[in-house]
């Protein structure tokens, strides 16, 4: 199980999601920051900054 919080990226946001594999947390991560951060991708800058936070969890 794969595991992002968002906070550890961008401050004060307090969402997170769990998922089977990378790709389909990435997705999960996709569509939170469209919506609710406004951005219309997720940057090349930022994709890397979101993998160095996903975490494997139990």
């Amino acid at each position: 199980m794969k595991e992002f919080r968002c906070g550890d990226v961008i401050p004060l946001c307090d969402w997170h999601a769990a998922a089977a594999t990378d790709e389909e947390l990435l997705a999960h991560i996709q569509e939170h920051v469209v919506s609710a951060h406004g951005l219309k991708r997720v940057t090349p800058a930022l994709l890397a900054a979101v993998k160095s936070q996903v975490r494997d969890v139990a």
